[in-house]
């Protein structure tokens, strides 16, 4: 916490201006709960179809600021009017990812590593990344598949029979780990893997994604939704999205088609990214170290600070 915060914490009290603008970052249907001279909502989502009680509360703003020009396209597309639509990304702290830090030592072991982050659910997509990597590669190939998944204790009973499914029968090495407890932790693990893997249906921004090229580990995955604001477009692990299909996850979305399409994905377009960055490791990196410098260079927290900055400066 920002020792001016705790100090007025400590007080107790804290003295608010409802003449200066407030930004409230938070769900759609979360924005009756702030006031201000000038309201500002800033939002993620993954969604293409917004529920009918963001779009109320939304209308209700004098701005709503989303991370990408794929989420306001969204916004506009659910009938935000354009006028109160801004585009303020995210961004990463190189202080913790960055090509240069330390390693997990844990990894050291001679194999290929793909490593995968993230919520285990439809959206992420550690279903056909399991079909395509054991279908791909042989139990005695030199890779592994790392799963950091915050829920994987947590599964529905058919997202655990199909991962049973893998891991029951031969096949190449699959690691399973727990979640670390402070978030930084992670880029030690990223810097020790070969790439990561993330053909995401759809992403509000893809903060492994991003925390990943920081670090100068290129990523496999898909050209649409919150990462393609910051993909290297000529990046020969980019999986191009043709086909869309309804949003559905029996957890997580399960009313089919309510909330939009998402991209569809072919486990043979993840099978051929994946053999490719098997069999060229050599290019992988120099896709890695320009990737990190990509990032460090235009996607920091500092930078995205800058641009919040410019617009509440035209207020």
């Amino acid at each position: 916490m920002p020792p001016h915060i705790f100090e007025l914490e400590k007080k107790g009290s804290f003295e608010i201006d409802f003449n200066d603008p407030a930004l409230c970052i938070a769900y759609g249907n979360d924005m009756q709960k702030f006031c201000g001279s000038h309201r500002i909502g800033f939002v993620v989502f993954e969604n293409t179809r917004l529920p009918q009680d963001w779009i109320w509360q939304l209308k209700q703003l004098h701005q709503v600021w989303a991370p990408s020009r794929w989420a306001a396209n969204v916004l506009l597309e659910n009938g935000i009017p354009e006028a109160k639509v801004r585009i303020v990304p995210l961004g990463v702290d190189p202080h913790f990812f960055n090509s240069q830090g330390p390693h997990y030592s844990d990894f050291d072991n001679g194999r290929f590593k793909f490593l995968m982050v993230g919520k285990f659910e439809k959206r992420k997509s550690q279903m056909e990344v399991l079909e395509a990597y054991c279908t791909e590669f042989r139990p005695d190939d030199p890779v592994q598949l790392v799963l950091l998944c915050h829920n994987i204790k947590r599964l529905s009973l058919n997202d655990r029979a199909t991962l049973n499914k893998y891991l029951e029968k031969p096949h190449p090495d699959i690691v399973i780990m727990n979640p670390f407890n402070d978030h930084e932790a992670v880029a030690p693990l990223y810097r020790s893997s070969n790439v990561l893997i993330a053909p995401s249906k759809a992403e509000g921004w893809g903060l492994p994604i991003i925390e990943a090229m920081a670090c100068g580990v290129p990523v496999i995955t898909t050209n649409y939704s919150g990462q393609s604001e910051y993909l290297r477009h000529d990046n020969p692990l980019i999986i191009d999205v043709n086909e869309y299909e309804d949003i559905y996850d029996e957890t997580f979305y399960p009313e089919k088609g309510k909330f939009g399409v998402w991209a569809k994905l072919e486990v043979g377009e993840l099978r051929k990214k994946m053999r490719w960055s098997f069999e060229h490791q050599e290019e992988l990196k120099k896709i890695g170290s320009e990737d990190s410098l990509w990032i460090q260079q235009n996607w920091t927290w500092d930078s995205a600070a800058v641009k919040a900055v410019e617009l509440l400066k035209k207020i």
